[in-house]
């Protein structure tokens, strides 16, 4: 298939402007773990909380990955190599649009599920740092 160098200047520009976003808001997310830890966790609670915040995302982040790409990379594919057997084997060709379109989704929709527990955590704590914080201030100067 012959592509147009214009189109296909014009999606990598939009590529790479979409992606300079993406990587702004999710890098803005770590200065709010921070803040998180220090308000909400007890000092004596710090170390085991962000051991287990670590531990929470190396799991999730990490282990489900080659699952959900592999069962895209299956799902996509148009012709398996098939021995005399019968046997089935890898892909020999994938469709290629229905791959860009799969990835570009799947994480469109983990980034949409990440903002919005970010959003519901930032809802629903947003003032109990502040009421805990005068407390403790309270009992320090009694």
């Amino acid at each position: 298939a012959v592509v147009s160098t214009q189109s296909t200047g014009g999606r990598l520009a939009a590529s790479l402007a979409l992606t300079q976003i993406n990587t702004a808001i999710r890098f803005a997310g770590f200065p709010a773990h921070a803040i998180i830890y220090q308000r909400v966790v007890a000092e004596s609670d710090r170390t085991i909380a962000q051991g287990l915040r670590s531990f929470a995302t190396k799991a999730l982040g990490t282990m489900p990955s080659p699952l959900l790409f592999g069962a895209i990379l299956d799902k996509t594919c148009s012709v398996w190599r098939e021995t005399e057997d019968g046997v089935v084997g890898n892909c020999w060709l994938y469709d290629l649009h229905s791959l860009m379109i799969a990835f570009v989704m799947l994480r469109f929709g983990l980034m949409s599920a990440s903002a919005l527990c970010y959003w519901a955590a930032w809802w629903w704590m947003k003032e109990e740092p502040a009421t805990k914080l005068e407390n403790e201030n309270d009992e320090q100067d009694d």
